[in-house]
C-alpha cells in the first residue's frame, strides 16, 4: 500500500482517543496494524490462495497478475470496523493444504530472523 494512504488510514483524532469514545464506538482495535492470510478477501489487496489458478502469468514481464478484491471477507470486515487497519497480506500454502508456507507464486516464506 501507499505510505501516505496507510498514514491517513493510522492518523487518530484526539478528541476521540478517550475510553468511552472507544467503547462507544466499537472500535477496540483502533490503529493494529494486521496483515490477512491470503486465503481471505481484503479490499484492495490480491487474494492468490497461494494458487496459480488465481491469476495469470506474464511472459514479458516475467511476473504474476492478480485482480485486487473489491470487498472484504466477513470477518475482514469485523476487523476494520473494530478499527483495525489492514496492511497486507501473509503467505500461505497452495489453496491452505499443508502445514508449511510454500506455494508455486510466491515460494516459501523464509525467517527473517535466520
Amino acid at each position: 500500500r501507499r505510505a501516505d494512504k496507510l498514514l491517513g488510514d493510522m492518523a487518530v483524532n484526539d478528541d476521540d482517543d478517550d475510553l468511552d469514545s472507544i467503547v462507544k464506538n466499537n472500535d477496540w482495535l483502533r490503529g493494529i496494524p494486521m496483515a490477512i492470510k491470503d486465503l481471505e478477501d481484503a479490499q484492495g489487496f490480491p487474494t492468490t490462495k497461494g494458487c496459480p489458478l488465481y491469476g495469470s502469468y506474464n511472459e514479458e514481464s516475467a511476473s504474476w497478475h492478480f485482480i485486487n478484491q473489491i470487498e472484504d471477507a466477513p470477518y475482514v470486515h469485523r476487523l476494520r470496523r473494530a478499527g483495525a487497519i489492514v496492511i497486507g497480506k501473509t503467505n500461505t500454502p497452495e489453496l491452505g493444504c499443508g502445514c508449511h508456507s510454500y506455494n508455486p507464486i510466491f515460494g516459501t516464506t523464509m525467517n527473517p530472523a535466520v
